[in-house]
This record gives structure tokens, C-alpha cells and sequence, in this order.
């Protein structure tokens, strides 16, 4: 609590500054925190845009960023009167600093120098490229579903080892769609999702955080809440060590009520391997009973 407190009145003050050195470029009708503040109150944008079908209002809407956050103000003031997403150089121009391109579902994850503490992953207009014929913003709500879920039980099992990141989605302004070129070499993307930074640690930390810090006690929390939200395959790479000694579920976006309970496997230290197959062969044995 202490640290999500800190990182907020971090960005609520970035937010002023925001405001304060993108005074000359407002209108008059944004030259106030009052007046901005005013227009974060709702996203009139969003229920008003023909370009946006019902079916994703209605998925999108209850993971909308609030209206009041800190971090939506700082977003305005960005998007209002500029368009980041149209490509990569404009999405640079606008503060965002790429980290990397994830390969499988061409999802960009930024960061922005506004705003620290949280991270962004976009499909930028220029991004043709569609995962498995699914749009963005199926994937952004199933991601933010999916850690809502996995963070509530967390929090009702008092979980100690596992964390995992809030997620949010910020609709994109309406206003600043005027200078996309119609044409099949871009293609409107109407959100972006907002993530919690974790502070993951590096990729060959995290695998020997995996080999020498896993104990029977994670393993029972980590099966606890992937039966529970359920998922894909887990690996190290998307249940990742942080710097705050927890591991932290980073991919979100998979619902199946039947995930790999192998996939692990190859991560986790000798005795641990043992531990984990055991638990799972009890689990199994378990749920035939019920049948």
C-alpha cells in the first residue's frame, strides 16, 4: 500500500508538471488542472464513436481506466491533440519509449517518461499484423479480466509469494484520428492497456529465481491460483521473479480452465519437480473422486 501511495503522488505531480509545460500548446478550454480534470470524468469519446462496435464497448467497459486517475489526466493532455499511435515515430514522439515487441502477438510494450511505475502495451495504427484473427482489444480486456481474477483471489487467500499487475484500458480520444491515411497499411486502434510495473529482474535472474527460490509453500499457492483463474501454459517468462522477492503472473490473457500443469516442469529445481508432480497427481486423483 505504501508503495502503490508513493508511485501515485509521483504521478499526480508529473500530472501538474504535464499540464503546466504543455500550456502553450492548449486551448484555453485546457488550460486549468480544474478543466482537465473536468473532461477525465467521463469518456463521452468512447460511447459516442461510430468506429466502435457495441460488442466492444460492452467487453471494454468494465476495465475502463477510472475516470479520476492521475494517470488518465496525463493521458489526455497526450492524445487530445496529437495521435502517438499513428506509427513509431510519432508514438516516440509523443514520450513513449519502446522496451520491445512481443513476437508471437506484435503487442508493443512502452513505457513513458510522465509516467512512472506503469508500463503500456498498444498496437500502434501502423501494426497490420492480427494474433490469430483476434483484434487488440479482445486481448487487452481478456488480460485485464483475467488479472482482476487472479488478483482478487490472491487477496482473498492471502496469498504471500504470487502478485500480479493491475490492468486498465484508456480508450483513445476521437480527435485524434484526423490524420490516419485510409489505406490497408494502417488500421485504427481504439485503446491501449495500462499496466503496473512489476520490476522484473533479468531473464537470467528470473530462471534461477525459478531453480533456487521455489519452495513447497510457492508451488501450493501457485497451483491454488492457476486451478482457480485457470490459463495456458506457465513458464518462467510469464510468471517472472521481481525486485520485491514475489513472482508476479505478467500474461494475463488466456481463460482456458485447463492449463499445462507440465509446462513448469522445466524450470523448477530436482526436488521441486518431485514436490510438483506429486501435488498435481493428488489434485487429479482429487477431482476424479468428485465424478
Amino acid at each position: 500500500m505504501q508503495k502503490y501511495f508513493i508511485k501515485m503522488t509521483s504521478v499526480f505531480l508529473l500530472c501538474i508538471s504535464t499540464l503546466m509545460l504543455a500550456h502553450d500548446n492548449l486551448p484555453e478550454s485546457y488550460l486549468t488542472l480544474d478543466s482537465l480534470n473536468d473532461l477525465s470524468t467521463y469518456y463521452e469519446d468512447f460511447e459516442n464513436d461510430p468506429h466502435i462496435t457495441q460488442k466492444e464497448k460492452d467487453s471494454v467497459r468494465p476495465y475502463l481506466l477510472p475516470t479520476h486517475d492521475p494517470i488518465k489526466i496525463i493521458l489526455d493532455s497526450i492524445f487530445l491533440h496529437t495521435r502517438p499511435l499513428h506509427n513509431a515515430e510519432t508514438f516516440a514522439e509523443a514520450g513513449f519509449f519502446s522496451k520491445f515487441i512481443q513476437p508471437r502477438s506484435f503487442i508493443r510494450v512502452a513505457s513513458h517518461y510522465q509516467i512512472p511505475g506503469y508500463l503500456f502495451k498498444v498496437y500502434l495504427d501502423s501494426e497490420i499484423r492480427v494474433k490469430r484473427n483476434t483484434p487488440g482489444w479482445v486481448w487487452f480486456t481478456r488480460r485485464a479480466k483475467n488479472s482482476r481474477v487472479i488478483g482478487e483471489f490472491i487477496k482473498s487467500k492471502k496469498i504471500k509469494n504470487f502478485i500480479v499487475p493491475k490492468k486498465w484500458i484508456y480508450p483513445t480520444p476521437l480527435n485524434d484520428r484526423s490524420e490516419i491515411p485510409l489505406n490497408d497499411m494502417y488500421t485504427i486502434k481504439n485503446e491501449i492497456l495500462v499496466v503496473e510495473d512489476m520490476e522484473l529482474v533479468s531473464k537470467e535472474e528470473n530462471k534461477l529465481a525459478w531453480k533456487t527460490k521455489i519452495t513447497a509453500r510457492h508451488l501450493d499457492e501457485f497451483l491454488a491460483i492457476i486451478q482457480h483463474a485457470g490459463g495456458s501454459s506457465y513458464r518462467a517468462d510469464n510468471v517472472a521473479y521481481t525486485k520485491s522477492g514475489k513472482f508476479a503472473f505478467i500474461d494475463t490473457e488466456y481463460i482456458t480452465k485447463n492449463p499445462n500443469l507440465k509446462s513448469i516442469i522445466p524450470y523448477l529445481s530436482p526436488k521441486m519437480v518431485v514436490y510438483w508432480k506429486k501435488i498435481i497427481k493428488k489434485k487429479k486423483r482429487d477431482s476424479e473422486k468428485k465424478y
